[in-house]
Parts: structure tokens; C-alpha cells; sequence
């Protein structure tokens, strides 16, 4: 089973988690109903992002956002939609310094859960290293460190 390094919050009907699998930095987003429930008007997405501090120094990184994703230097968006003819119907998007990255993450949607996969060589951390990290789930945010 997966290494659990943080339980990062439950916020109302999310309950997300990040962990290292392998060589993966894995973020889950377990929701309290099935996901394609919140896939209505007005939102036809749900959306998980995190924010991640590799060298764990807010002064570096990202220096315009106003709150804790501050001196963040790499954002992953997953996003789950529902039918479209002009969208995928799930993809994940990871960004370091602003600029789309290529990468092998990936996005696994279960019934109640979204789950993020990232390698950690395309993050450029490793197993021992201390990040931040910061989820965003339904508006809200959480910071916390994280020795991997």
C-alpha cells in the first residue's frame, strides 16, 4: 500500500490525502457522493490542484499569488468533466514557473475518488526531500510540509 506522508483535510464532502507510492507523488481527492453527481449545472467540472514548494523556501517561486501558494513553482490541475464536445473528459495539466510541462502524470477517476499520479523525477524532488505543499480543493486551501 501506498505510504501515507500527510492527511491534509476534509473540507464538508472532499477528504483529500497525499502519499508517495513508489516513485510517485500521489494526491487523492475522495469525495462523499460519486463524482459525475457534481457534474451539473452550473459546474459541469471538478477540479483538484496542488501547489508544490520543491525547495520548501516561500521567497523563491511563484511571487504573485497573494496567499499560501506563494513561492510555489510548480501547480498540477486535474479535472474532471462532464460531456463535452470541446474538452477532454479528464486530463492533468502540471506547470513549473508558469509554462506547461511534459510529464507522465496521471489521472485516475473512481467512483468517489480522483486520484493524481506524478513521478517525482518530472517534479525534479526525491524521496528524503522536504516541499510544501499546497491542495486546493472547492475554493479552500491547505498548506503543509512534507518530508517525502
Amino acid at each position: 500500500p501506498p505510504y501515507t506522508v500527510a492527511e491534509l483535510y476534509g473540507v464538508d464532502h472532499v477528504f483529500t490525502t497525499a502519499s508517495i507510492h513508489r516513485s510517485d507523488l500521489l494526491c487523492d481527492a475522495e469525495y462523499a457522493k460519486p463524482i459525475k453527481s457534481y457534474l451539473k449545472d452550473p459546474y459541469d467540472n471538478v477540479a483538484l490542484d496542488f501547489h508544490i514548494d520543491t525547495d520548501n523556501i516561500p521567497a523563491t517561486g511563484d511571487k504573485q499569488m497573494p496567499d499560501s501558494r506563494r513561492g510555489t513553482d510548480v501547480m498540477v490541475i486535474a479535472v474532471v468533466r462532464g460531456p463535452r464536445k470541446d474538452a477532454k473528459a479528464e486530463e492533468v495539466i502540471v506547470t513549473r514557473d508558469n509554462k506547461m510541462m511534459k510529464t507522465d502524470a496521471r489521472l485516475k477517476v473512481s467512483t468517489n475518488t480522483i486520484t493524481v499520479s506524478v513521478p517525482l523525477s518530472d517534479l525534479k524532488i526525491q524521496k528524503g526531500q522536504r516541499i510544501r505543499l499546497v491542495i486546493g480543493v472547492e475554493g479552500q486551501m491547505l498548506e503543509q510540509t512534507l518530508k517525502l
